[in-house]
């Protein structure tokens, strides 16, 4: 298994910067649309690939996916104003059915719980949700539908948005840094990441439990 990743790794770090940064720019627009791929591991790769082009890639690849995330959660914010005091707060099943079943459910699962502290809270939950793994890709619909105004709702995006993908990349650029320095395989490093990323971010967290 690992040197099945090292190759595809390789074979991935092989392709132009533009290239690369332009398919994990697409990644992140849909993570933050539909929650497929995971952000986490495309900021990692971004900035294991960083790590062979410096600190200033690392610091345009940043800037770019965190755009790409921010664009791809904006239909969401729109939805969310357009729904508000028109109906109750829904999402729609079209939109559900383009993800996995497991993510759909839990998308309506914790929706409500996202509203009801949306409510009960101040605006900063946007900013300090989009560190929090699934529901920093559903706060928006909530924001847009408390009619939280926009000149709010996007700087505090894009500054979750900023630190959330510069935290993956930049623990990617170290993996990178380590692997080029002590001529480590890069998919042994990168497969141990994959695994602690999975049992310690990936799990799904809820704003609170039901009793």
């Amino acid at each position: 298994m690992v040197e099945t990743l090292d190759w595809i790794l390789h074979e991935a770090l092989a392709v132009g910067p533009l290239t690369l940064i332009a398919a994990l720019a697409l990644g992140m627009f849909l993570n933050s649309s539909v929650m497929v791929p995971p952000s986490e591991y495309l900021g990692v790769f971004g900035g294991i690939y960083s790590a062979s082009h410096g600190p200033l890639f690392l610091i345009l690849l940043i800037a770019v996916l965190a755009v790409a995330n921010l664009a791809g959660t904006t239909p969401w914010y729109l939805i969310g104003r357009h729904r508000s005091g028109i109906s109750k707060p829904f999402l729609p099943l079209q939109t559900a059915k383009l993800r996995p079943k497991f993510l759909g459910r839990l998308y309506l699962a914790q929706l409500p719980k996202v509203l009801d502290a949306f409510v009960r809270t101040e605006e900063f939950l946007v900013f300090s949700l989009r560190l929090v793994p699934v529901i920093r890709s559903i706060i928006s619909y909530p924001a847009g539908y408390a009619r939280m105004p926009s000149r709010k709702f996007f700087p505090l995006s894009l500054a979750g948005i900023v630190i959330w993908v510069a935290v993956w990349a930049v623990l990617g650029y170290a993996i990178g840094s380590v692997a080029y320095a002590f001529s480590v395989p890069i998919g042994l490093l990168s497969a141990t990441a994959i695994v602690t990323l999975y049992y310690l971010v990936r799990t799904p967290f809820a704003l609170g439990d039901e009793r």
